[in-house]
């Protein structure tokens, strides 16, 4: 997007980063009055924040519980693989495949 050197100047006097103006563009409203402002106000921004924090958390614990998969095939391969026996929904027994 085409910048003015007016909004350089503004953005570098008021502490404004390319970031923040992304996100003001990405997640902010047309103001209702002036059709030419995008608007992400304190209370948006805070609604977004633990949106993103909600979304980061579960992601976090489906890395954790990848993982964790991943410990156990391994495992499972360093014993050659593992047979279980069951019947009529109950387990009866269990041992490595390689025995």
């Amino acid at each position: 997007m085409h910048t003015t050197h007016h909004f350089k100047s503004r953005m570098s006097q008021r502490g404004i980063t390319r970031g923040l103006i992304e996100l003001a563009l990405e997640y902010g409203e047309q103001h209702p009055e002036h059709i030419d402002r995008t608007v992400l106000g304190r209370r948006q921004a805070g609604r977004l924040l633990a949106d993103k924090q909600h979304t980061l958390m579960a992601k976090e614990r489906e890395l954790v519980a990848a993982r964790r998969e991943l410990q156990l095939l391994k495992k499972l391969i360093d014993k050659g693989g593992v047979i279980v026996v069951e019947n009529n929904a109950t387990l009866i027994t269990t041992f490595n495949l390689e025995d």
